[in-house]
């Protein structure tokens, strides 16, 4: 039977409101859910398993290669995580590193040097804005100027055609 992660959700609330009545294998489960395991948002819900069994929880966690599976799910964030979503995934890993004892630093340091070249390029985007901006007003500023001085000769020259 194939579960997907929607479906997980369901069942763990499911399974948390019935768990004396439903008599299934929690390791068995947990294995099965683990396999479907993609994203952070994923390994949120299946952390709802560990309040429904804890110790079995606890138990899968550090005896299974559980350490892969995180490993996977980050990879997958890491592959499929766009400019504006650097600091949400930072935040999700931190989370992940902490509730399952997992060394993310690797992972936190090429986050952080992807916002670093985030930052900079928008620094560099803002800067060719504002460089854009002050060539226009140069530019505009430069025609006022011929404007006036165009007004001002005109003047001159009516001035100076009443005098002769």
């Amino acid at each position: 039977m194939k579960i997907e992660s929607e479906e997980i959700n369901l069942f763990i609330i499911l399974l948390s409101k019935y768990k004396n009545e439903i008599n299934i294998q929690p390791h068995y489960t947990l294995s099965k859910c683990a396999e479907r395991l993609y994203f952070c948002s994923d390994l949120e819900n299946f952390e709802a398993f560990e309040k429904i069994y804890p110790v079995e929880f606890q138990n899968f966690i550090e005896t299974t290669n559980f350490e892969k599976v995180l490993s996977e799910v980050i990879d997958n964030e890491m592959s499929n995580v766009s400019e504006n979503e650097y600091e949400d995934l930072k935040d999700a890993l931190c989370s992940i590193s902490d509730i399952y004892g997992y060394d993310i630093s690797d992972d936190i340091h090429k986050i952080d040097e992807l916002i670093a070249e985030k930052k900079e390029s928008d620094n560099r985007e803002l800067n060719d804005k504002i460089d854009a901006y002050l060539d226009d007003y140069e530019e505009e500023r430069k025609f006022e100027r011929n404007d006036a001085m165009y007004e001002d000769n005109e003047i001159s020259s009516m001035f100076s055609s009443l005098k002769s």
